[in-house]
């Protein structure tokens, strides 16, 4: 598993974000903003160039990305021109492979890249840029997991365990800690993924995910619940 610690420069970080969900306004889900948070500590750690995100656009009725929405939030320690939110209209990067594509056309080969992501998403996005052989850049994986429970140790050690799960809950709106998170929704999204990653197998393009998502014309919505449980629905 990487550590996360200062080292050489990183020249690009790249959070794998998910859909966003429809309240008023369009917000990122949960497991965005908590995969966005770990990439902006380590783009800060690492003294990268750039964040760079493959927004997807859940919802053809509101222009926002997901990326969009959470570079509009964004800490006032991180330059918002700092960060590159990446889409396509025709197909609206509404998964992993559409995600894989826009960041290997903006991407060039010899540039170095880490990618953020959760544990269960690594091994899809692995297969995702392999396909692309030569055009793929130099990656290295840091997992979500591992910068949230570094920074969540840290608080606790320089205050207590009670104020930094308060600081977890307030920061995701969530209702339990983050020891719930991964064992009800990190554990659910990682026995599913396993069959997502069968469809990848498809030429490891993603090229059947493509084509379900076209057929339906949907985006699939991942997120947690105020419960630390998986929600598994469609966007539009």
């Amino acid at each position: 598993m990487t550590e996360v610690a200062p080292r050489s420069v990183t020249e690009l970080v790249v959070p794998f974000t998910y859909s966003s969900r429809l309240e008023d306004t369009v917000v990122p889900s949960r497991l965005s903003l908590m995969a966005f948070d770990a990439a902006c500590v380590v783009y800060q750690h690492r003294g990268a160039q750039k964040i760079v995100v493959a927004g997807e656009q859940s919802y053809r009725a509101y222009p926002e990305t997901t990326g969009d929405v959470l570079k509009a939030s964004v800490s006032c320690d991180i330059d918002p021109a700092e960060i590159i939110v990446l889409r396509d209209d025709s197909n609206l990067l509404r998964n992993t492979a559409y995600q894989v594509d826009a960041l290997v056309e903006h991407i060039t080969p010899d540039q170095k890249v880490t990618v953020v992501c959760f544990g269960f998403h690594k091994k899809r996005i692995e297969q995702g840029f392999a396909s692309h052989d030569d055009s793929s850049p130099n990656l290295e994986f840091v997992l979500v997991e591992t910068v949230i429970e570094a920074v969540f140790q840290n608080m606790i050690f320089r205050e207590d365990n009670f104020a930094a799960d308060a600081l977890f809950r307030d920061r995701y709106q969530l209702d339990v800690g983050w020891d719930v998170v991964k064992s009800r929704a990190l554990a659910s999204y990682k026995t599913r993924e396993f069959f997502t990653r069968l469809a990848m197998l498809a030429g490891n393009d993603g090229r059947l995910l493509k084509f379900i998502t076209s057929y339906r014309n949907r985006g699939r919505y991942d997120d947690i619940d105020r419960d630390g449980k998986a929600i598994k629905d469609t966007t539009i």
